[in-house]
Protein backbone atom coordinates (compact mmCIF):
# COMPACT_ATOMS: atom_id res chain seq x y z
CA UNK A 1 0.00 0.00 0.00
CA UNK A 2 1.76 3.17 -0.99
CA UNK A 3 0.62 5.22 2.08
CA UNK A 4 2.49 2.73 4.69
CA UNK A 5 4.95 5.15 5.50
CA UNK A 6 2.34 7.92 5.84
CA UNK A 7 0.26 5.98 8.04
CA UNK A 8 3.31 5.14 10.45
CA UNK A 9 4.02 8.77 10.53
CA UNK A 10 0.48 9.81 11.51
CA UNK A 11 -0.40 7.40 14.10
CA UNK A 12 2.34 8.06 16.63
CA UNK A 13 1.12 9.50 19.96
CA UNK A 14 -2.37 10.32 18.42
CA UNK A 15 -5.46 10.27 20.17
CA UNK A 16 -7.50 7.34 18.32
CA UNK A 17 -11.26 6.28 19.24
CA UNK A 18 -12.55 2.89 18.35
CA UNK A 19 -16.41 2.09 18.43
CA UNK A 20 -16.81 -1.67 18.48
CA UNK A 21 -13.09 -2.31 19.52
CA UNK A 22 -13.87 -5.58 21.27
CA UNK A 23 -15.49 -7.13 18.02
CA UNK A 24 -14.31 -8.93 15.06
CA UNK A 25 -12.57 -6.23 12.65
CA UNK A 26 -11.75 -3.82 15.82
CA UNK A 27 -9.90 -6.56 17.32
CA UNK A 28 -7.44 -6.69 14.68
CA UNK A 29 -7.55 -2.89 14.38
CA UNK A 30 -7.02 -1.64 18.22
CA UNK A 31 -4.31 -3.81 18.06
CA UNK A 32 -2.70 -2.48 14.83
CA UNK A 33 -2.68 0.77 16.34
CA UNK A 34 -1.19 0.33 19.61
CA UNK A 35 1.78 -1.69 17.80
CA UNK A 36 1.90 1.57 15.54
CA UNK A 37 2.21 3.46 18.93
CA UNK A 38 -1.54 5.18 19.00
CA UNK A 39 -3.01 6.40 22.52
CA UNK A 40 -5.96 4.10 21.76
CA UNK A 41 -9.65 4.40 23.63
CA UNK A 42 -11.77 2.11 23.02
CA UNK A 43 -15.50 2.82 23.52
CA UNK A 44 -17.25 -0.26 24.69
CA UNK A 45 -21.13 -1.01 26.72
CA UNK A 46 -20.70 -2.39 29.88
CA UNK A 47 -21.75 -5.99 28.18
CA UNK A 48 -18.69 -6.03 26.37
CA UNK A 49 -16.13 -8.87 26.42
CA UNK A 50 -13.02 -7.18 28.08
CA UNK A 51 -10.86 -9.99 28.39
CA UNK A 52 -9.82 -10.09 24.27
CA UNK A 53 -8.46 -6.71 24.59
CA UNK A 54 -6.93 -6.92 27.77
CA UNK A 55 -3.17 -8.10 26.22
CA UNK A 56 -3.13 -5.59 23.58
CA UNK A 57 -1.55 -2.88 26.15
CA UNK A 58 -1.27 -0.68 29.16
CA UNK A 59 -2.08 2.04 25.97
CA UNK A 60 -5.57 1.09 26.13
CA UNK A 61 -8.12 3.48 27.67
CA UNK A 62 -11.70 1.62 28.03
CA UNK A 63 -14.37 4.38 27.99
CA UNK A 64 -18.37 2.85 28.73
CA UNK A 65 -20.79 4.33 27.22
CA UNK A 66 -23.64 3.99 25.03
CA UNK A 67 -23.65 5.35 21.20
CA UNK A 68 -27.43 5.91 21.71
CA UNK A 69 -27.06 8.43 24.62
CA UNK A 70 -25.37 11.47 23.07
CA UNK A 71 -24.57 13.01 26.38
CA UNK A 72 -22.63 10.20 27.56
CA UNK A 73 -20.58 10.15 24.03
CA UNK A 74 -19.85 13.56 24.16
CA UNK A 75 -18.13 12.93 27.69
CA UNK A 76 -16.32 10.14 25.81
CA UNK A 77 -15.16 12.72 23.08
CA UNK A 78 -14.13 15.63 25.79
CA UNK A 79 -12.10 12.89 27.28
CA UNK A 80 -9.98 11.47 24.79
CA UNK A 81 -9.87 14.27 22.06
CA UNK A 82 -9.82 11.66 19.54
CA UNK A 83 -8.04 13.07 16.62
CA UNK A 84 -9.29 9.44 14.23
CA UNK A 85 -12.40 7.75 15.19
CA UNK A 86 -13.02 4.39 13.79
CA UNK A 87 -16.79 3.48 13.68
CA UNK A 88 -17.31 0.11 13.97
CA UNK A 89 -19.89 -0.59 16.39
CA UNK A 90 -22.88 -2.86 14.70
CA UNK A 91 -25.89 -4.42 16.43
CA UNK A 92 -26.60 -8.22 15.85
CA UNK A 93 -29.60 -9.66 15.50
CA UNK A 94 -32.31 -11.80 13.51
CA UNK A 95 -33.92 -9.02 10.50
CA UNK A 96 -37.35 -10.32 11.67
CA UNK A 97 -36.97 -9.36 15.36
CA UNK A 98 -34.36 -6.79 15.48
CA UNK A 99 -35.53 -5.27 12.61
CA UNK A 100 -36.16 -1.71 14.71
CA UNK A 101 -33.24 -2.48 16.96
CA UNK A 102 -30.68 -2.29 14.09
CA UNK A 103 -32.39 0.66 12.39
CA UNK A 104 -32.44 2.93 15.47
CA UNK A 105 -28.74 1.72 16.51
CA UNK A 106 -27.12 3.04 12.98
CA UNK A 107 -29.20 6.38 12.75
CA UNK A 108 -28.91 7.10 16.42
CA UNK A 109 -24.94 6.20 16.03
CA UNK A 110 -24.85 8.77 13.23
CA UNK A 111 -26.83 11.86 14.17
CA UNK A 112 -24.72 11.44 17.42
CA UNK A 113 -20.90 11.11 15.86
CA UNK A 114 -21.84 13.90 13.25
CA UNK A 115 -22.94 15.92 16.22
CA UNK A 116 -19.57 15.22 17.91
CA UNK A 117 -17.36 16.37 14.81
CA UNK A 118 -19.31 19.47 14.84
CA UNK A 119 -18.34 20.19 18.24
CA UNK A 120 -14.56 19.18 16.91
CA UNK A 121 -14.63 19.70 12.80
CA UNK A 122 -10.59 18.87 13.38
CA UNK A 123 -11.50 15.08 14.22
CA UNK A 124 -11.70 12.20 11.53
CA UNK A 125 -13.90 9.79 11.70
CA UNK A 126 -14.12 6.51 9.12
CA UNK A 127 -16.91 4.58 9.05
CA UNK A 128 -17.49 0.64 8.06
CA UNK A 129 -20.48 0.44 6.87
CA UNK A 130 -21.88 -2.74 4.63
CA UNK A 131 -22.14 -4.28 0.92
CA UNK A 132 -25.68 -5.40 2.11
CA UNK A 133 -26.68 -1.50 1.27
CA UNK A 134 -26.81 -2.25 -1.98
CA UNK A 135 -29.39 -4.92 -3.92
CA UNK A 136 -28.41 -7.91 -5.66
CA UNK A 137 -26.69 -6.79 -8.99
CA UNK A 138 -24.93 -9.76 -11.16
CA UNK A 139 -22.45 -6.80 -11.96
CA UNK A 140 -19.42 -5.83 -9.86
CA UNK A 141 -21.05 -3.15 -7.32
CA UNK A 142 -19.65 0.54 -7.88
CA UNK A 143 -20.32 3.45 -5.56
CA UNK A 144 -22.32 5.42 -7.73
CA UNK A 145 -25.13 2.21 -7.56
CA UNK A 146 -28.23 3.10 -5.75
CA UNK A 147 -28.66 2.06 -1.90
CA UNK A 148 -31.60 -0.71 -2.16
CA UNK A 149 -30.84 -2.99 0.43
CA UNK A 150 -33.01 -6.12 1.13
CA UNK A 151 -32.23 -6.69 4.47
CA UNK A 152 -33.24 -4.72 8.16
CA UNK A 153 -28.93 -4.87 9.02
CA UNK A 154 -28.44 -3.12 5.13
CA UNK A 155 -31.33 -0.64 5.82
CA UNK A 156 -29.61 0.92 9.40
CA UNK A 157 -26.25 0.92 7.33
CA UNK A 158 -27.88 2.71 4.02
CA UNK A 159 -29.89 5.22 6.13
CA UNK A 160 -26.95 6.08 8.39
CA UNK A 161 -24.77 6.33 5.28
CA UNK A 162 -26.74 9.07 4.27
CA UNK A 163 -26.61 10.70 7.25
CA UNK A 164 -22.72 10.50 7.15
CA UNK A 165 -22.47 11.47 3.35
CA UNK A 166 -24.57 14.60 4.01
CA UNK A 167 -22.99 16.34 6.54
CA UNK A 168 -19.66 15.97 5.72
CA UNK A 169 -21.10 17.71 2.20
CA UNK A 170 -22.80 20.49 4.43
CA UNK A 171 -20.92 20.74 7.34
CA UNK A 172 -17.61 19.70 5.52
CA UNK A 173 -16.72 17.03 7.67
CA UNK A 174 -13.91 14.72 7.70
CA UNK A 175 -16.38 11.83 7.37
CA UNK A 176 -15.07 8.48 5.01
CA UNK A 177 -17.32 5.66 5.05
CA UNK A 178 -15.99 1.97 3.94
CA UNK A 179 -18.81 -0.39 2.47
CA UNK A 180 -16.59 -3.54 3.62
CA UNK A 181 -17.93 -6.48 1.63
CA UNK A 182 -17.72 -10.07 3.21
CA UNK A 183 -14.55 -9.79 5.86
CA UNK A 184 -12.73 -12.80 7.41
CA UNK A 185 -10.10 -13.75 9.59
CA UNK A 186 -8.72 -13.75 12.97
CA UNK A 187 -10.79 -12.97 15.66
CA UNK A 188 -14.17 -13.91 13.45
CA UNK A 189 -17.46 -14.92 15.14
CA UNK A 190 -17.14 -18.96 15.99
CA UNK A 191 -20.72 -19.97 13.65
CA UNK A 192 -19.80 -18.36 10.40
CA UNK A 193 -18.62 -20.08 7.39
CA UNK A 194 -14.90 -20.16 7.72
CA UNK A 195 -14.64 -20.77 11.41
CA UNK A 196 -16.99 -23.64 10.94
CA UNK A 197 -14.88 -25.11 7.85
CA UNK A 198 -11.64 -24.78 10.07
CA UNK A 199 -13.17 -26.56 13.29
CA UNK A 200 -14.70 -29.11 10.71
CA UNK A 201 -11.29 -29.56 8.82
CA UNK A 202 -9.93 -31.10 12.43
CA UNK A 203 -13.24 -32.53 13.88
CA UNK A 204 -14.37 -34.56 10.75
CA UNK A 205 -17.71 -32.94 11.54
CA UNK A 206 -19.99 -32.01 8.33
CA UNK A 207 -20.47 -28.15 7.37
CA UNK A 208 -23.84 -27.17 6.60
CA UNK A 209 -24.69 -25.02 3.60
CA UNK A 210 -27.45 -22.94 2.65
CA UNK A 211 -30.20 -24.35 0.09
CA UNK A 212 -29.35 -21.76 -2.97
CA UNK A 213 -25.82 -21.07 -4.70
CA UNK A 214 -23.89 -17.98 -2.84
CA UNK A 215 -21.28 -16.31 -3.92
CA UNK A 216 -19.65 -13.31 -1.94
CA UNK A 217 -16.51 -11.01 -2.33
CA UNK A 218 -14.24 -12.07 0.71
CA UNK A 219 -11.61 -9.54 2.41
CA UNK A 220 -8.99 -10.73 4.80
CA UNK A 221 -9.04 -8.63 8.05
CA UNK A 222 -5.81 -6.88 7.80
CA UNK A 223 -6.36 -5.51 4.18
CA UNK A 224 -9.33 -3.91 5.72
CA UNK A 225 -7.50 -2.49 8.29
CA UNK A 226 -4.91 -1.32 6.04
CA UNK A 227 -7.65 0.40 3.91
CA UNK A 228 -9.51 2.19 7.31
CA UNK A 229 -5.99 3.74 8.30
CA UNK A 230 -5.60 4.82 4.84
CA UNK A 231 -9.05 6.69 4.67
CA UNK A 232 -8.49 8.34 7.96
CA UNK A 233 -5.20 9.73 6.90
CA UNK A 234 -6.46 10.68 3.52
CA UNK A 235 -6.66 13.82 1.87
CA UNK A 236 -9.72 12.83 0.23
CA UNK A 237 -12.78 12.85 2.85
CA UNK A 238 -16.47 13.02 2.14
CA UNK A 239 -16.50 10.05 0.45
CA UNK A 240 -17.79 6.10 -0.03
CA UNK A 241 -15.61 3.19 -0.94
CA UNK A 242 -16.18 -0.04 -1.70
CA UNK A 243 -13.61 -2.57 0.10
CA UNK A 244 -13.28 -6.38 -1.21
CA UNK A 245 -10.79 -8.52 -3.18
CA UNK A 246 -12.82 -7.40 -6.19
CA UNK A 247 -13.54 -11.23 -6.85
CA UNK A 248 -16.41 -13.31 -6.09
CA UNK A 249 -16.32 -16.91 -3.98
CA UNK A 250 -18.43 -19.69 -3.93
CA UNK A 251 -19.17 -21.55 0.04
CA UNK A 252 -17.39 -24.41 -1.92
CA UNK A 253 -14.99 -22.11 -3.12
CA UNK A 254 -13.83 -21.32 1.14
CA UNK A 255 -14.01 -25.25 2.08
CA UNK A 256 -12.25 -25.80 -0.93
CA UNK A 257 -9.07 -23.17 0.14
CA UNK A 258 -9.10 -25.02 3.24
CA UNK A 259 -9.01 -28.15 2.38
CA UNK A 260 -6.22 -27.25 0.41
CA UNK A 261 -4.17 -25.21 3.24
CA UNK A 262 -4.97 -28.51 5.43
CA UNK A 263 -4.49 -31.20 3.38
CA UNK A 264 -7.95 -32.59 5.25
CA UNK A 265 -11.20 -32.93 3.36
CA UNK A 266 -13.89 -31.47 4.83
CA UNK A 267 -17.80 -33.15 4.53
CA UNK A 268 -20.51 -30.84 3.62
CA UNK A 269 -24.44 -31.07 4.11
CA UNK A 270 -26.40 -29.32 1.05
CA UNK A 271 -29.49 -27.75 2.17
CA UNK A 272 -29.36 -28.13 5.65
CA UNK A 273 -31.05 -24.28 5.63
CA UNK A 274 -33.10 -22.29 3.74
CA UNK A 275 -31.36 -19.00 2.14
CA UNK A 276 -31.98 -16.08 3.83
CA UNK A 277 -32.17 -12.15 2.40
CA UNK A 278 -28.91 -11.37 2.71
CA UNK A 279 -28.24 -14.50 0.77
CA UNK A 280 -27.09 -13.92 -3.53
CA UNK A 281 -25.93 -15.38 -6.18
CA UNK A 282 -23.61 -12.54 -6.71
CA UNK A 283 -22.05 -10.10 -4.75
CA UNK A 284 -18.45 -8.11 -5.55
CA UNK A 285 -17.08 -4.79 -5.16
CA UNK A 286 -15.47 -3.16 -7.52
CA UNK A 287 -12.58 -1.68 -5.78
CA UNK A 288 -11.28 1.13 -8.34
CA UNK A 289 -12.35 4.36 -6.49
CA UNK A 290 -10.43 3.00 -3.26
CA UNK A 291 -7.08 2.00 -5.56
CA UNK A 292 -6.81 5.29 -7.23
CA UNK A 293 -8.04 7.66 -4.41
CA UNK A 294 -6.96 5.97 -0.99
CA UNK A 295 -3.81 3.75 -2.77
CA UNK A 296 -4.99 1.10 -1.42
CA UNK A 297 -5.34 -2.36 -3.08
CA UNK A 298 -5.78 -5.96 -0.94
CA UNK A 299 -2.13 -7.75 -0.05
CA UNK A 300 -3.91 -10.66 0.38
CA UNK A 301 -5.52 -13.57 -2.29
CA UNK A 302 -8.04 -15.83 -1.11
CA UNK A 303 -5.15 -18.63 -0.39
CA UNK A 304 -3.37 -16.80 1.00
CA UNK A 305 -5.66 -15.33 3.63
CA UNK A 306 -7.49 -18.69 4.43
CA UNK A 307 -3.88 -20.00 5.21
CA UNK A 308 -3.29 -17.03 7.82
CA UNK A 309 -6.43 -17.77 9.39
CA UNK A 310 -5.68 -20.78 9.79
CA UNK A 311 -2.28 -20.40 11.15
CA UNK A 312 -4.26 -17.54 13.58
CA UNK A 313 -6.48 -21.02 15.16
CA UNK A 314 -3.98 -23.25 15.48
CA UNK A 315 -1.91 -20.85 17.64
CA UNK A 316 -5.27 -20.06 19.92
CA UNK A 317 -7.01 -22.83 21.30
CA UNK A 318 -9.03 -20.89 23.43
CA UNK A 319 -11.49 -19.97 20.54
CA UNK A 320 -11.74 -23.20 19.74
CA UNK A 321 -14.68 -23.53 21.86
CA UNK A 322 -18.23 -23.59 20.18
CA UNK A 323 -20.69 -25.69 18.36
CA UNK A 324 -20.04 -26.73 14.58
CA UNK A 325 -23.31 -27.54 13.61
CA UNK A 326 -24.34 -23.64 14.15
CA UNK A 327 -25.62 -21.98 10.52
CA UNK A 328 -22.91 -19.90 9.47
CA UNK A 329 -24.00 -16.08 10.04
CA UNK A 330 -23.50 -13.85 6.98
CA UNK A 331 -23.01 -10.29 7.24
Amino acid sequence: MGSDLDIAAAMPGRNVLVTGGTGFVGLNLLRRLSAMGARVHVLTRPQSRLERVRDIGADLEVRVADLGDERSLAQVFDKSAPDFVFHLATPRGNDAMAWRRLTEFNVQAALHLTGQLMRAPQTRLVVAGSSLEYGPNAAPHRETDALSPVTWHGVGKAAADMIYGRAAATQALNINRLRLFHVYGPWESAHRLLPVAIRAAFSGRPVPFTASPIRRDWIYVEDVVDVLLAAAISPVQGEAFNIGSGAEFSNEDIVAAVEESTGRRIVLSHGAYQSSPSDAEHRCADIGKARMQLGWRPRHDLASGVAETIKWYRNRPDVWDGDETDKPHHV
